[in-house]
């Protein structure tokens, strides 16, 4: 184990990202050795008993925290999985990370920490620049293949095709594949069956050929959701816009790993991760060419499960857990994390946490 005496995790949410980053971390410490914590308290004696590494944790309440534990010795890592300057749409999250103070604390973390890790190239790159004298290391991202059983190879099926889609609105790069279903739906009924959990576009509620799951939080639950609907298509449509080019290949991981041949937008990440025609399939813009997409998988329908396998042999060659443990392993080695050397701060913690919270008012 790299980190025998374990590891502090904490993280802004719960969700996919704290899933899989604590599957890795788990490798490295073990589970029982892994503290694993929602931050939403800032007076938390845990921030200085064991190496921490933190995951997307910007509270505009806590930009003190990278100087406290700097002050007391510790060198913690930082970990960031999206482009959380360039979030895009207007919605109430778009709204928070735009916010002046969750920017300052966010790079208040990364300017920091010992090591940032990141899973994309550009998102490095984006960091880079911003903050040039930030340590960031590229890793690769991670599937838990114990959530899913071993053979979820989806054979050729009779009936119409079962396609499907998990996960958020993802703007026009969706309208795109909205307008090619209706199209599909109107011009070849009973061909397709569409279902979708999570995000249903407006225009494709109460169609005939159109299911609807609500949303599931849990993530072992959601893959258990996804791979008990035995899809043979995945969409994974998604804007050419530098919030995206900064993700990384989840629905890729996700697909491959349950033998469900994706059809993905031919941007990055997906352009980066995807063998046309061998573990997916890349599609252009615009609706003319999810459409024909779509016809092609109905008229191939046979190769489909030998596509599926070999998105699988990829997945478990470059995400599976232990290939990408020994990666984070070494980048946080190298960095050389340790706890605070020291706990006799009780009132300069109090104190900076009040100031904390002060300055997460102030605009």
């Amino acid at each position: 184990m790299a980190f025998p005496h374990g590891l502090n995790l904490f993280v802004d949410n719960e969700g996919p990202t704290t899933s899989l980053t604590a599957s890795v971390l788990d490798r490295l410490c073990g589970t029982d050795m892994l503290n694993l914590e929602r931050v939403n308290d800032a007076h938390r004696k845990e921030y200085l008993a064991k190496p921490t590494l933190f995951s997307r944790v910007c509270a505009p309440g806590l930009q003190w925290l990278p100087k406290f534990l700097s002050r007391h010795s510790a060198r913690y890592a930082y970990y960031l999985d999206d482009n959380l300057w360039e979030y895009r749409r207007d919605s109430a999250l778009a709204r928070y990370y735009a916010s002046a103070a969750v920017r300052r604390s966010l790079e208040s973390f990364i300017r920091g920490s010992a090591v940032t890790l990141v899973n994309s190239h550009h998102l490095a790159n984006f960091v880079r620049d911003r903050i040039p004298s930030t340590n960031i290391v590229c890793v690769p991202a991670s599937f838990d293949f114990r959530m899913i059983p071993s053979d979820q190879v989806i054979s050729e099926r009779s009936g119409p095709l079962r396609v499907g889609y998990a996960g958020s609105e993802r703007g026009e790069a969706f309208k795109a594949v909205a307008t090619a279903i209706e199209r599909l739906l109107s011009e070849r009924p009973g061909e397709f069956q569409f279902e979708f959990i999570g995000y249903l576009p407006d225009t494709l509620k109460g169609r005939q050929g159109v299911q609807h799951f609500e949303a599931v939080p849990d993530y072992r639950s959601f893959l258990a959701l996804k791979q008990s609907r035995k899809w043979e298509v995945g969409l994974a449509p998604l804007e050419d816009d530098l919030f995206s080019r900064c993700k990384t290949n989840n629905k890729f991981r996700e697909y491959g790993a349950l033998g469900i041949v994706g059809l993905y937008s031919d941007v990055v990440p997906y352009a980066d991760s995807v063998s046309n025609g061998r573990t997916g399939m890349l599609v252009g813009h615009g609706a003319d060419a999810w459409t024909s997409a779509l016809e092609w998988a109905l008229a191939h329908r046979a190769a489909l499960s030998a596509i599926g396998a070999e998105a699988r042999k990829e997945v478990w060659a470059r995400h599976r857990l232990d290939v990408v443990a020994a990666q984070w392993a070494a980048a946080l080695a190298d960095a050389d994390l340790r706890a605070a050397r020291t706990a006799r701060s009780g009132l300069e913690w109090h104190l900076l946490g009040l100031f904390g919270r002060l300055a997460a008012r102030s605009p």
